[in-house]
């Protein structure tokens, strides 16, 4: 018990001081400025402050989570999910799958057009599935979709066909994330690889201007195809520090604020002035391990790894009791996904794992955090440092602004992760998720960054995505599932709870059920 309390009292009880030292001195210098009133910013705008920075705005490229807010505005998908993670039309105002069950036909809108005037057509909609197909591309998702889809076929100008290698009942799930959003071919064709920087799609709003590390303006799109927008202007900025970003709301710089820190969630929970949003989200948060590489080749220290860290004390005395410790190798709420009890906190057992493994005096390691994307991430890494050193372990950690840190993780052709780098994972269905990230084939250039592999796990879920009795789906979903738990190519930690601060004079915003997506295709004051 005195190495716990040693861990806990000093690793995490001296940042969460740290922490609140901040915010009181912060709090003397700025509490006579507080608003408390209306928001100061203008009626016609809302402003969204998050803590990362945008990575992209061209969708194969641009998927966090937290991008997801401003890429719904700018585009629509084929199809998209509603607030309620469910398929709703999105271009295409119906689909059905034909006889035989290897293609699916999209009839889509009459009269849609592009943010710069040019019309869509199906034509558009298949270059855009086309361009993620591309090798050329190094779309975030190609490897899901090459699994599946053989060729599109343009009926005419508002009709596409989608053939399937085999009967696929997920498709429409497969085309309605945001990575598939649909982009003007001409635009790309202009612009090349700087797209990202002049994205052209058929949403609410279009970019007007892209300060990298500062922020993003988007305006009404004059050519939107549906309801007008009720402001003129979203404006994302990014402020990495947790106790920052929520000033700006209490002064009203900002109107909507992601990742409101934990510490603060009482006393804003008091100000008549902001409403606060409690979202649990499937994002499953782990610390993905080298699987390829020694020592973390072995799995008795991948299990130890796991052991060693108390993801309950972690849950409640860092993240305050926003979280639960993970449960599954997929995040709760998709369906098929299979719960397990929360891996053990047993250091004496990790100790144990590490000496049969030959490490009775540990080794090094780093670990690697993004700052502000997560919530409280760096402080939690440094919670893992603790942990780890408890069993042995010289854990050093790393810390990175996000895009630096996508770049960093990217830059290992074979892995990604170089020791073990902290990761949000979420997906909408069952086979997206275990694909891109349990499947071999994903190891160089996809999404998968441990470099784990397991022929039986790759059987399996091959087995699944094109199995439509939905009974002997589940028994392939059910036992790949089990595999990958017992293989343990992951640290999994928590899946969290997200609070976002709205000022009350904001209506309209959404909340996406089961992910990190505010939703503000309605918000106005």
């Amino acid at each position: 018990m005195k190495k716990k309390h040693r861990i806990e009292g000093w690793r995490i009880f001296r940042a969460e001081a740290l922490a609140l030292a901040l915010l009181f001195a912060l709090t003397g210098v700025l509490a006579v400025g507080l608003d408390k009133s209306e928001a100061a910013t203008s009626k016609d705008e809302i402003v969204l402050v998050e803590g990362p920075e945008i990575e992209s705005l061209d969708p194969p490229h641009g998927g966090s989570g937290f991008v997801r807010h401003f890429l719904e505005l700018i585009y629509n998908g084929i199809v998209s999910y509603d607030e309620n993670s469910q398929v709703v039309p999105g271009l295409a105002k119906s689909w059905k799958m034909d006889s035989g069950g290897k293609s699916w036909t999209f009839k889509f809108r009459k009269g849609v057009r592009f943010s710069n005037g040019n019309r869509f057509t199906a034509h558009a909609a298949k270059f855009t599935i086309d361009r993620i197909l591309d090798k050329k591309t190094k779309a975030r998702r190609r490897s899901v979709f090459i699994k599946v889809i053989t060729k599109l076929e343009v009926i005419d100008d508002l009709t596409l066909r989608i053939h399937t290698k085999k009967p696929f009942p997920d498709l429409p799930n497969l085309v309605a994330i945001l990575e598939a959003s649909v982009i003007d071919p001409a635009a790309v064709k202009k612009w090349g690889k700087a797209f990202g920087q002049h994205p052209t799609g058929t949403g609410p709003f279009m970019l007007k201007e892209w300060v990298p590390g500062d922020k993003a303006v988007l305006v009404s799109n004059p050519h939107y195809w549906g309801p007008k927008p009720k402001v003129k202007r979203i404006i994302q900025k990014s402020i990495p520090e947790g106790s920052a970003r929520v000033f700006s709301l209490e002064r009203g710089e900002a109107d909507v604020v992601a990742k409101i820190p934990t510490e603060e969630i009482p006393r804003l929970s008091k100000n008549p002035n902001i409403v606060l949003h409690k979202s649990a989200v499937q994002l499953n948060i782990s610390y993905e391990i080298n699987n390829v590489k020694k020592p973390w080749s072995d799995i008795r220290v991948r299990r130890a790894l796991n052991y060693a860290v108390d993801k309950d004390a972690i849950v409640k005395k860092i993240l305050g009791g926003f979280g639960v410790p993970s449960t599954g190798v997929a995040g709760p709420g998709i369906p098929g996904r299979r719960a397990f009890k929360p891996w053990p906190y047993d250091p004496a057992k990790a100790r144990k794992l590490l000496a049969e493994a030959g490490y009775p005096k540990g080794f090094k390691m780093e670990v690697q955090t993004p700052v502000g994307r997560y919530v409280k991430d760096k402080l939690i890494s440094e919670a893992i440092q603790g942990y780890l050193q408890a069993v042995g372990i010289q854990a050093s950690v790393r810390t990175f602004e996000w895009p630096r840190y996508i770049a960093h993780i990217k830059s290992d052709p074979n892995t990604g992760v170089k020791n073990m780098s902290l990761l949000g994972r979420s997906s909408p269905y069952l086979d997206y998720h275990l694909t891109r990230l349990y499947h071999s084939s994903n190891i160089k250039g996809g999404s998968s960054r441990t470099g784990y592999a397991n022929p039986e796990v790759d059987r399996l879920i091959e087995e699944a995505r094109f199995e439509v009795d939905a009974k002997k789906r589940q028994a392939f979903y059910h036992k790949v599932q089990g595999i990958i738990r017992n293989d343990v190519p992951f640290l999994w930690m928590h899946n969290q709870v997200v609070v976002t601060g709205v000022r009350k004079n904001v209506k309209g915003v959404q909340f996406q059920e089961g992910t990190e997506a505010i939703i503000l295709r309605n918000a106005h004051k």
